[in-house]
């Protein structure tokens, strides 16, 4: 018996941990301020994108954001669907660049 309930509990880790992909950079359209020291960032993503977070470089000149997504394993649909994030900043955003870092980085 304890045979058996070691092997599910080892099949159920394998299938979470095969279910669940690696981080990706995730290239976006565009950046909308929507306060001082808030954007949000827009892109188009897929239906087996798990979630996403986002990685922020503040320069003097530019502001680097670089969205990143986990995507889901296995076969997916190719489906683009509208995903959007908002991004807090350490400093109110003035006249600084916004520069995606998946397409510069």
């Amino acid at each position: 018996m304890l045979g058996l309930v070691l092997a599910a509990a080892a099949l159920t880790a394998y299938l979470l941990w095969w279910g669940h992909g690696s981080w990706h950079p995730e290239p976006w359209e565009r950046a909308v301020p929507v306060a001082e020291d808030r954007l949000r960032v827009e892109w188009i993503g897929g239906p087996c994108d798990l979630e996403w977070d986002a990685a922020v470089d503040e320069g003097p000149q530019q502001v680097v954001v670089t969205v990143r997504s986990r995507v889901q394993r296995g076969a997916c649909d190719d489906l683009g669907l509208p995903r959007s994030l908002e991004v807090p900043l350490a400093s109110p955003l003035g006249g600084r660049e916004v520069v995606d870092g998946a397409a510069h980085g």
